[in-house]
This record gives C-alpha cells, sequence and structure tokens, in this order.
C-alpha cells in the first residue's frame, strides 16, 4: 500500500481557481494539478485532500484529526500518513449550527453580503467574537492550534510538515507596507507562552515570516500575479508547480519524503 498525504488548507492547498475564474474544488482537476498532488506523484503516494475554500485554522484542525481517524480506522498505519498542513489567515474562524458550516473573515469587504443569508444566532455569535479580536488574540490562537494539533499528530506516530498559506505570525497592519510591521511577537515571542515551541518546531516552515507564506512568496519572490487564477486572489499551475518543488525539497531535507 502505498503511502498517505493528507492535504488540509484552504483553497489555495485545494488548487481553486488553478484552471479557471471562479473555479473550487468542486472540479477535481483543479485538486489533481494543486501542489499537494503533484509532490504525492513525484513520490509514488496517494493523496487525499481535505482542503477546503474559506477554511479556518480551527477548520483544519478539526478535519485533520477527524480524517486521521478515519484514515487508521481503515487499517492504515500512522507511520504511513504525512499530513501536509496549509495553514489559513489568521482573522478566519467559523461555527456550525445544525450540521450547516458557517466561516468568515474578521472584517472582510463582504460581511453585509454574507450576514444576508446568516441565520440570526450565526449572526449574533460572529457580532460577539469579533469585539474581542484583535492582533494578539488572533496570533496566540494560532499558536495553541498548532502546538495541539503537532502535539497530537507526534502522538500518534504521524509525520507533517506545516506553511503559511497566507499569513505569517509576523503580521503587517498594510498587506502592501512590509516596512510597517507588527514586531512585537518578534521582540516578546521567547517570553510568551507557546511561541518558542512554534519557532522552533522544525516541520513548521518560517511561522513568524509573512513574506515567506505560499500566497506572498510566490507574489514577491518569483513576481506570480495573485490575481491570474480570478478575482479571488489565486495562482495558476505554474504556482502550484513552483511551490511543490519548494515544499517537496524541505521535506525531504528534514527526511519527510
Amino acid at each position: 500500500m502505498s503511502k498517505i498525504l493528507l492535504v488540509a488548507g484552504c483553497s489555495h492547498s485545494c488548487g481553486s481557481e488553478i484552471m479557471s475564474i471562479g473555479s473550487h474544488r468542486e472540479d477535481p482537476k483543479n485538486v489533481e494539478k494543486c501542489f499537494g498532488n503533484k509532490i504525492a506523484l513525484r513520490n509514488n503516494m496517494q493523496m487525499v485532500n481535505i482542503a477546503f475554500p474559506g477554511s479556518s485554522n480551527g477548520l483544519i484542525v478539526d478535519s485533520i484529526i477527524k480524517n486521521i481517524n478515519r484514515l487508521t480506522a481503515t487499517g492504515i498505519l500512522p507511520e504511513d500518513i504525512i499530513v501536509l498542513i496549509g495553514w489559513s489567515g489568521l482573522p478566519r474562524d467559523y461555527a456550525i449550527q445544525n450540521n450547516i458550516y458557517w466561516g468568515w473573515t474578521l472584517n472582510q469587504h463582504n460581511m453585509s453580503n454574507w450576514k444576508s443569508y446568516a441565520t440570526k444566532d450565526i449572526r449574533k455569535y460572529y457580532n460577539l467574537w469579533s469585539r474581542f479580536q484583535d492582533l494578539d488574540t488572533l496570533c496566540n490562537a494560532h499558536v495553541a492550534r498548532h502546538l495541539l494539533l503537532s502535539g497530537y499528530l507526534r502522538n500518534k506516530g504521524v509525520k507533517y510538515y506545516a506553511f503559511n498559506g497566507v499569513d505569517g505570525l509576523e503580521y503587517p497592519r498594510d498587506d502592501n507596507d512590509f516596512s510597517d510591521v507588527t514586531n512585537f511577537f518578534n521582540e516578546n515571542k521567547s517570553d510568551l507562552t507557546g511561541f518558542k515551541e512554534v519557532e522552533n518546531d522544525p516541520y513548521y516552515r518560517l511561522p513568524f515570516d509573512h513574506k515567506n507564506s505560499y500566497f506572498h512568496s510566490l507574489q514577491l519572490q518569483y513576481n506570480l500575479d495573485p490575481r491570474a487564477g480570478g478575482r479571488w486572489f489565486h495562482y495558476l499551475e505554474n504556482g502550484h508547480e513552483i511551490w511543490a518543488d519548494v515544499l517537496e525539497k524541505e521535506m525531504k531535507e528534514l527526511g519527510l519524503l
């Protein structure tokens, strides 16, 4: 039995708009051409892609744990699974009501449209949640989620490699002005619970470097257009090819592949 590459993340990890504007994971060709499948094919692995457009990091943790349990229940050994984690945007969160998933991004420009069809309870929950969110809270929550998930995977004997799909923990106030970066975490992370552990995790790629996330790296280092795939800021297949090269090289250096 071939090893499993379990790919989790948001739209970037499932190849949204890789083929055409507006297409998401409903088109299997998108998933087939994304960086995760390229890595799997090169290394004789089977990709299981559980990434979902708009996923929050909380949902990513939940989906990975559920799918690890599902895979191992079928007889697949934990040591035959590698989880590739594309952490999503820090301001995203979600709730589930009556088995319906509701996801959102803090202060997103189209929240008024989202609220028009969200239930009353979900709107109330979002309004309360959003009152208590700031950079410190969002970054601390992400650190806690990474430590929870990485601890779970190590305990299960499952290998993993994580990278920032959108946001790093060194988070700029303005996406277009990297000179105005909040340095609070770089200056104080050694004194904050969990931050040193995250920084020293060899299986989390550059956690504090916003400019080296998937989204920003392909734009700033490889001069790719993040709107090439359409209005929702996704890269075409050439971006996924580059990112597959980057991750595969690093994963091999760590002995994961």
